[in-house]
């Protein structure tokens, strides 16, 4: 599993490394038996997940938006658990109680007062019904969609979470569904364990096919990449389908072992909120664009969640809406103004699905 786990995401590492000039790193100790990610010291190996956050860790940076005209400092810290947290979880945990999952966008580029998770708890304790409610995020770089499972399961285990919100990046959480280095389906849709992968050569071919400006390039870590694999392969979709759905029954299996509800996040990707932008990056990035990759997989993912019916919130019309330099940083990642939007749209369902859920009678 290590070996594997080092080199999962392994393209997302080299495209993140070009913001490391501006930011800086600190480590609190290691607990015992602990090993860290060999492409990413952000985290350490998980035998059961292939990776999670680093504990005791702290990041502190600069991040722009999208326009580069605005510049600000976050810092973002991980408790003991590598939880997206500035202090340890205090225990019991307040009730009502709701973690949220994501990958790197969730783990955030701001700081953790900014997080959507921290303003998603801000609002449903403006709310008398769920005034004492705690809202912990245990996001992690680099997950795909069936990822989320696993590391719900291994969370919900000590926090028994009344819900479980998993906020899906529509932008690579499902080509990662393709990545045999991590856990996975295979194309039968069995489990599969990790092993060696070639993928990353692959991934850096369609990189430099798509012959992104400088500025910029990290987009295709960010969506692009994405859209131009399945362009590139169209024949994948149709299984790739078959893996979301499969992760979509696992989330739901795990919500219904630990009696809690599920909420899914649609997050879209910069290519599905301003496509004319990254179309004209290059006549490489507009062919992939107008291929329509991206949406296709959004619609595919939303078909698949109304048929188990799992309620979701879909970030896209809305992010399309009050589309801004302050939606999504330089780096593609959702930046300040993308949390808030995040936040006021997710909560609202998540505090009534908590409050309905504290007038039925125990279970």
């Amino acid at each position: 599993m290590a070996a594997c786990a080092g080199a999962a995401g392994y393209l997302g590492y080299v495209l993140w490394d070009r913001t490391r000039p501006r930011m800086i790193e600190s480590a609190g100790e290691l607990p015992s038996g602990e090993k860290l990610m060999a492409r990413d010291k952000q985290y350490v190996i998980d035998d059961e997940i292939g990776w999670r956050p680093r504990p005791n860790f702290e990041v502190t940076g600069e991040m722009s938006s999208i326009d580069g005209k605005v510049s600000a400092t976050f810092r973002r810290v991980h408790d003991s658990h590598g939880w997206i947290e500035a202090a340890k979880v205090s225990e019991p945990v307040e009730r009502p109680c709701a973690i949220v999952l994501g990958d790197s966008h969730t783990m955030g580029v701001v700081s953790n007062e900014e997080n959507v998770s921290a303003l998603v708890q801000k609002a449903l304790r403006a709310r008398p019904k769920t005034a004492s409610a705690r809202v912990v995020n245990v996001a992690s770089g680099y997950y795909s969609l069936y990822q989320y499972s696993l590391r719900a399961r291994q969370v919900a285990r000590t926090l028994k979470p009344d819900a479980i919100v998993v906020i899906v990046f529509g932008g690579n959480d499902f080509h990662e569904l393709e990545d045999p280095s991590r856990p996975h389906f295979g194309d039968d849709l069995t489990l599969e364990p990790p092993r060696a992968s070639t993928t990353i050569q692959e991934s850096l071919a369609r990189l430099k096919k798509l012959n992104l400006p400088k500025r910029g390039s990290e987009i295709s870590n960010q969506g692009l990449g994405q859209a131009s694999y399945f362009f590139e392969k169209p024949e994948r979709m149709k299984i790739v389908v078959g893996k979301i759905e499969k992760s979509l029954e696992a989330l739901a299996g795990v919500a219904k072992e630990f009696q809690s509800e599920l909420l899914l996040v649609y997050l879209p990707p910069y290519d599905l909120v301003a496509p004319e932008a990254v179309a004209a990056m290059s006549a490489e990035a507009k062919q992939v664009v107008a291929s329509g990759m991206n949406q296709k997989l959004h619609d595919e993912f939303l078909r698949a969640a109304a048929f188990l019916k799992i309620p979701v919130v879909d970030l896209l019309p809305p992010f399309r809406e009050s589309a801004g330099p302050y939606l999504y940083a330089s780096d593609y990642h959702i930046w300040r103004g993308g949390h808030i939007r995040a936040a006021d749209l997710t909560a609202p369902t998540l505090a009534e699905m908590l409050e309905k859920r504290g007038e039925a009678p125990p279970r």
